[in-house]
């Protein structure tokens, strides 16, 4: 049994992987608004706690300094309005990379206005939407701007990053009713900017933008298969067998499996509230190390039940690039006596790297996240290399029966 090596190559792998059957597709028509004015935080970040892609605050923090900026800099930027109407060129490629059975249709706003009560706001006409034929529709309410990081350039001065927000409105006509909203933010975690670079180089709004239309998409696709709106889009008994509930699935497979951590001494579990995912640390540097376990299920539900350990990593590795978290390649990577047939790699991340490993045994995928935060994070490794490889191979996994 050797362990195996996963390098960015494995990006190019196939990962254009079908959630639902061959025979039906679902009908959708997707409005973006891109008319808001460029959103600039200069005095606080728009931010707040939540994962990867962070969670927008509300729109007050926009205020008259902030809107004089946006106003001033969009002068600068005389090609921006028409730049701003290309996010839809991307969506219908990047949710069908995802999922061929998904029929999209997508417009820009002034080419839906139609489809709206009055083209000063966003309240769709139901009637109209009815008329020709739309039961669904996705509106995707978006700004797009920079905001004031904490990190400082070498002169002192603030620097900024790049970001897009997105709020997200699912309606259903037949019903006359909303499905759900939800907002995602992304934004490029890898580039920074003085005020002054973006109000000078005209490109760098226009090019930066480019890269993260692909990460929001994905992080919309997401949200919407993981909050079944696609499941409750449907209408027919065909459809509805195409597009199962993944809460549903999800919820039902959580209670499967029983995972046991060995007892390391000198560490303890951080309770996560979530039953998917484990988080260990030595108590001493539990600020700069640990490892954190995720459980992923290979079921049909999230199109994962065929998926081998070498096609979910590129998975992993594919969805970790497209929110700007790069994969080393530069690096030697630590050598792990693991003993199983495992897949690992790299990833730079702040201050430091996260060594992931994942395998998958019998309908799970097991991924542990090495997090490394410190420069020389080696010397942090061989510290702990001992008991890293202790966790890696004598956790259990077993699974259980599920109860109806």
């Amino acid at each position: 049994m050797s362990k195996k090596v996963i390098y960015l190559f494995l990006i190019l792998l196939l990962s254009n992987y079908t959630i639902i059957g061959q025979n039906n597709k679902l009908k959708i028509l997707v409005i973006v608004n891109g008319e808001n004015k460029l959103r600039i935080e200069l005095n606080n970040t728009p931010f707040v706690g939540g994962g990867l892609l962070g969670v927008l605050i509300s729109k007050s923090a926009q205020d008259a300094s902030n809107d004089r900026n946006s106003e001033e800099l969009q002068k600068l930027l005389s090609d921006f309005t028409t730049y701003k109407s290309e996010h839809v060129n991307h969506i219908i490629e990047d949710f069908n990379s995802n999922n061929v059975n998904l029929d999209i249709t997508c417009l820009n706003k002034k080419e839906a206005l139609k489809y709206f009560s009055s083209p000063n706001d966003l309240k769709l006409d139901n009637n109209k939407l009815k008329t020709d034929g739309w039961e669904n529709v996705i509106l995707i309410d978006e700004e797009l701007g920079y905001f004031r990081s904490e990190a400082k350039s070498n002169n002192n001065e603030s620097l900024y990053h790049i970001f897009i927000s997105a709020n997200i409105i699912v309606y259903n006509t037949v019903n006359n009713k909303k499905i759900g909203t939800f907002k995602t933010v992304n934004l490029k975690r890898d580039k920074s900017y003085n005020e002054n670079e973006i109000k000078t180089n005209k490109t760098i709004l226009p090019e930066n933008y480019i890269s993260i239309y692909k990460n929001i998409n994905l992080s919309i696709y997401n949200r919407l298969l993981g909050g079944d709106f696609f499941h409750k889009m449907v209408k027919s008994e065909n459809l509805n067998s195409s597009f199962p509930s993944v809460r549903t699935a999800v919820k039902k497979y959580a209670k499967s499996f029983e995972f046991k951590a060995p007892q390391i001494e000198g560490w303890r579990e951080f309770p996560t509230g979530n039953d998917l995912l484990f988080i260990h640390a030595p108590r001493k540097d539990k600020t700069v190390f640990a490892i954190t376990t995720e459980i992923d299920f290979a079921i049909e539900e999230l199109g994962q039940k065929d998926l081998s350990t070498e096609e979910y990593a590129s998975k992993t590795i594919s969805r970790l690039n497209d929110s700007n978290f790069e994969l080393n390649i530069t690096d030697q990577l630590p050598s792990l006596n693991i003993g199983k047939e495992w897949i690992v790699y790299m990833v730079n991340v702040p201050n430091g790297k996260s060594i992931i490993v994942q395998t998958k045994m019998d309908n799970y995928f097991v991924s542990h996240h090495i997090s490394l935060m410190k420069e020389d994070y080696k010397l942090l490794f061989n510290k702990y290399k001992t008991d890293i490889e202790d966790y890696l191979t004598k956790f259990i996994l077993f699974e259980k029966p599920i109860q109806k």
